[in-house]
């Protein structure tokens, strides 16, 4: 997340409170491709990105955060373990 941090502070100035927003969004990445899968990780990131780009053209900018925040959403909804992990959900005790 780090380099994260330093590509948006060179590309917007860097406030106490910039990046924020890129910070949340790579972390819920990362949750939704699995922690530990980087392959997982990588799949979601390309779609987080093509869905950005995509909803430019149908929404204003300022809407584009939400709609990956709540395609991301719907993602742990459906698979919480996430995409590519190996763990297929809990054993009953």
């Amino acid at each position: 997340l780090v380099p994260v941090a330093i590509l948006d502070g060179m590309s917007t100035g860097a406030t106490p409170y910039g990046g924020t927003t890129t910070l949340l969004v790579a972390s819920i990445i990362a949750f939704v491709g699995g922690i530990g899968s980087i392959s997982g990780t990588m799949i979601v990131g390309l779609l987080a990105g093509v869905i950005s780009g995509v909803s430019l053209l149908i929404v204003p900018s300022e809407w584009t955060v939400l709609i990956v925040f709540a395609a991301l959403l719907l993602a742990i909804l459906v698979r919480p373990v996430g995409i590519l992990s190996s763990v297929k959900g809990r054993r009953a005790v």
